[in-house]
């Protein structure tokens, strides 16, 4: 049987790990078409008012408005079929159910008609888009699992990793969505360093769950590596997905190039155009207290280690994974 021609880039991660920065640069590549977070489009993008990176509401977006249609016929239709079988289940108290393979397997199973529904919705997006690889930057282990079940795509998994300091540091500081850069309160659990640093390892093992299995294709990418050597990361991004022969948007070795995109979620970044520096934020090395970077690295460091970053703040990564 031959494979599907439809490639689904799919960005996994715990956040805070500049997958919507990757996501918008590859999605400005020859064929490439990036959706953000769409495990958020019903919630967000459908029933709230979030913005596309358009700036424009979902439902009035030129781009998505044709994507829905062509997938549900009407956006109320949209509305009614794209809505999860369970709207909070991608939050960490569900990733345990993606480490055990019975759990993992009832969870898909109890998501038929919404899987029926993504499945018509990533058509749709090839459809209208005429890409031939989407990005989609969710993010989270389960659905990850639920896009691996959907005949029509081939997967390709990059997980996208970060030093557990930088990302502990990230989750204290608040956080920027929409276009109006406002503060977007974040949960009471990110204010524990305790939870960050045990969401961290546990979203570390239900992601690499999807990576062992035989047919999902993937790669690990460290988002140290990515700011260090750009190009040279996200090339072999393109050579992963069979796509290095497409162009990206970059100026030079340190400055893409951005334009205006159509993700329907992510980060403040997903707004923005024009010549955008790419460096490294290490920031927790210097405003990050000691004794927080010792609890963080004391609940982390076999994985960690595994990973190749340093126990010591100071020496940053060691080689490559």
């Amino acid at each position: 049987m031959s494979q599907p021609s439809q490639k689904l880039l799919y960005i996994a991660g715990a956040g805070r790990m500049g997958s919507t920065l990757m996501g918008k640069i590859l999605g400005q590549a020859d064929g490439f078409f990036f959706g953000g977070e769409m495990h958020t489009l019903w919630r967000n993008g459908i029933v709230g008012e979030v913005p596309c990176s358009c700036h424009a509401p979902i439902k009035e977006c030129e781009v998505w408005r044709r994507i829905l249609i062509e997938a549900f016929g009407s956006l109320d239709a949209a509305r009614a079929e794209l809505r999860p079988a369970h709207v909070r289940q991608y939050g960490p108290t569900r990733l345990p159910a993606m480490m055990i393979g019975p759990l993992r397997r009832r969870f898909v199973r109890s998501q038929g008609k919404y899987l029926d529904a993504l499945a018509r919705l990533y058509h749709a997006i090839f459809t209208v888009t005429g890409a031939r690889v989407v990005v989609d930057s969710s993010q989270k282990a389960l659905y990850g699992a639920l896009l691996e079940t959907i005949p029509s795509v081939e997967l390709f998994v990059v997980y996208l990793l970060r030093d557990p300091r930088a990302y502990a540091h990230s989750w204290m500081k608040p956080r920027q969505s929409g276009d109006r850069q406002e503060e977007v309160r974040v949960p009471g659990w990110s204010q524990s360093l305790g939870v960050i640093g045990s969401f961290w390892c546990l979203n570390s093992l239900a992601v690499e769950r999807i990576l062992e299995r035989r047919h999902v294709n993937s790669m690990r990418v460290r988002y140290e590596d990515f700011l260090a050597r750009p190009e040279h990361t996200l090339r072999e991004v393109l050579a992963f997905v069979g796509e290095l022969a497409a162009r990206l948007p970059l100026v030079d070795s340190s400055t893409v190039q951005l334009e205006t995109s159509h993700a329907c979620y992510g980060n403040h970044s997903r707004f923005r155009t024009g010549a955008v520096p790419l460096r490294l934020d290490d920031a927790w090395k210097t405003d990050m207290s000691p004794w927080r970077r010792r609890l963080v690295t004391l609940m982390t460091w076999p994985m960690m280690l595994r990973y190749g970053y340093s126990l010591r703040a100071s020496s940053g990564t060691k080689n490559p994974i």
